[in-house]
């Protein structure tokens, strides 16, 4: 009998070892929440992170909002509250260099323990489209040295 159904023990003693293995390994560092997640062109705006298994240290966190794979904006300043929560300071130009009136962007936070990314975290509405002029206004700051 143990012969025919060796293959159900053998299952059943594999999700015992995925559980307990699923419940020791902690989790990664991530984001949560951004507060503001929607903003205009032209303004400066200071964004609320509340990150999720995060240790954020003073001076250690640098942080990015990306518009696609060539462009991004770094944050002017970055806060540290607590453990958890962050203040980033962004400025956002007139225009931006697309054909959108909502762009969304992406948040990127390099800290010690690791980069955290959040897609669509902040959606930029522009009031007029001139993509010329926003070509020639945006200031990249390419995300490096993760």
């Amino acid at each position: 009998m143990i012969r025919k159904h060796w293959w159900k023990a053998l299952g059943v003693l594999l999700l015992v070892y995925v559980f307990i293995a699923g419940m020791i390994v902690p989790l990664t560092p991530g984001i949560v929440e951004v507060q503001p997640d929607n903003v205009r062109t032209g303004d400066e705006v200071t964004i609320r992170i509340t990150g999720y298994n995060s240790q954020f240290l003073p001076g250690e966190v640098r942080a990015w909002l990306k518009m696609d794979n060539e462009r991004a904006i770094a944050a002017s300043r970055v806060e540290v509250i607590d453990a958890r929560n962050l203040d980033a300071d962004f400025s956002f130009p007139p225009f931006l260099p697309v054909q959108k009136k909502v762009q969304d962007f992406t948040l990127v936070l390099d800290t010690p323990e690791g980069t955290s990314v959040l897609p669509s975290a902040v959606f930029v509405t522009q009031d007029s489209i001139d993509k010329k002029s926003g070509v020639a206004v945006w200031q990249n700051s390419p995300i490096e040295g993760l």
